[in-house]
């Protein structure tokens, strides 16, 4: 893989953070556009990080088996990176469940609307949020799990780690 190409990788992974920003900071954003953008500045990142250290493209929404490819040690400095960039909000002591999450919320987040019975009314669905909110709204219930705070942590050690070693 050319260096120029991964260092487009890494420049284009810039950019969709840069641009998710921006929709994070617009009262007006109607959907999940700014968290799809991080998610897909992850994979890229992810990607670029091993093209570093393998020489090899990965293809795929596999961000495990991604993240899997990276030397343990290189694994062990992002996951630290990552958990001092937002202290306890975060948690990391399972990496590879937020891989897994990552990486699923990816391919439903586009399409949210699938995660719901075809033919659930929209009483249905009414009741059944209602129904979780009553019960104390539990994350373990949730239709969606988007642990931000553990995404922004990645997003900033996996960046830095690619522009630390295409700088050198």
């Amino acid at each position: 893989m050319s260096e120029l190409r991964t260092k487009l990788m890494a420049r284009e992974a810039e950019r969709l953070r840069a641009d998710a920003e921006v929709l994070k900071g617009r009262a007006t954003s109607q959907s999940h556009g700014a968290y799809l953008l991080d998610l897909l500045a992850l994979e890229i990142l992810l990607k670029c990080c091993v093209i570093i250290e393998t020489g090899q493209l990965e293809r795929g929404h596999d961000y495990v088996n991604i993240f899997l490819k990276l030397k343990p040690e290189t694994r062990n400095a992002l996951i630290s990176a990552a958990a001092t960039r937002n202290g306890p909000t975060a948690d990391y002591s399972d990496p590879y469940w937020l891989m897994a999450l990552f990486g699923l919320n990816f391919v439903r987040v586009r399409y949210p609307y699938e995660a719901y019975r075809g033919n659930m009314t929209e009483a249905e669905y009414l009741r059944l949020g209602s129904e979780w909110v009553e019960r104390g709204a539990r994350l373990e219930e949730a239709t969606f799990d988007f642990r931000p705070n553990e995404l922004c942590g990645f997003l900033h050690a996996l960046s830095a780690y690619a522009a630390e070693k295409l700088a050198g």
